[in-house]
């Protein structure tokens, strides 16, 4: 995989999960992408919320 040399920002990121392929060549992650604009704003604003307070996802328990 090719690096870009940017740092993640909402631009970045969206542009990523819109088309990881195109964004990334030479990726072999096997996923298309979110193509609907709400689903990837969707997506981000949780990132947002779960980095701002990690707790948020503390009450998953990890499978045995």
């Amino acid at each position: 995989m090719l690096f870009r040399s940017s740092t993640w920002d909402e631009k970045s990121l969206d542009a990523f999960l819109k088309a990881p392929l195109s964004y990334l060549p030479g990726t072999k992650m096997g996923f298309a992408g979110y193509h609907l604009e709400g689903e990837r704003k969707a997506l981000i604003a949780y990132l947002k919320k779960v980095t701002l307070d990690p707790q948020t996802c503390g009450s998953m328990e990890r499978p045995k």
